[in-house]
């Protein structure tokens, strides 16, 4: 049996008050979400990094490391996702 990783990497962080993606800001010599990644890969099989439609430099900043993508179409933010899915539950 194979084991997947999901990284949540669609969100915009206007908190940040960036033009970069929040995902994209280095640490340790690289982006954020290449540690996460590289991590990822280590315990599981497959990593798929959720991707906002826009988020080209992120599939560029993870794409030599074989990550996979799946798109979130529409970004609601982090208290609508939670709510979105409550109701997905019932």
């Amino acid at each position: 049996m194979s084991s997947v990783a999901v990284v949540l990497a669609a969100g915009k962080g206007t908190r940040m008050k960036s033009a970069r993606p929040k995902v994209l800001h280095p640490f340790g010599g690289m982006p954020i979400i290449e540690h996460v990644a590289r991590t990822a890969l280590a315990v599981a099989d497959r990593c798929v990094a959720v991707v906002a439609p826009d988020a080209e430099p992120v599939r560029a900043a993870l794409a030599p490391l074989g990550v996979e993508f799946a798109e979130q179409a529409e970004q609601l933010g982090t208290g609508r996702s939670e709510e979105h899915t409550s109701r997905e539950r019932v």
